[in-house]
């Protein structure tokens, strides 16, 4: 599923100040835009959950790109 492979590769969506690993934003605490991020995020999860790998590149591909990617 799509969704497990990026939140593999974005574990923290710091996609603004308030998601980043090292936080300095003064308004953390008291600002909704981090839980209205968390609810975002988990739905583009769920979305990209409805597709694999596989979903990506025509069938005819598949075989190149599984012998790109070496699995």
């Amino acid at each position: 599923r799509l969704g497990v492979l990026v939140k593999e590769m974005e574990p923290d969506f710091g996609l603004v100040e308030c998601k980043r690993p090292n936080n300095q934003c003064i308004i953390t605490s008291e600002c909704k835009l981090p839980a209205i991020l968390d609810l975002a995020i988990e739905a583009f999860i769920e979305k990209l959950d409805e597709h694999t790998v596989s979903d990506l590149l025509p069938e005819q591909s598949r075989q190149e790109f599984i012998r790109l990617l070496g699995i």
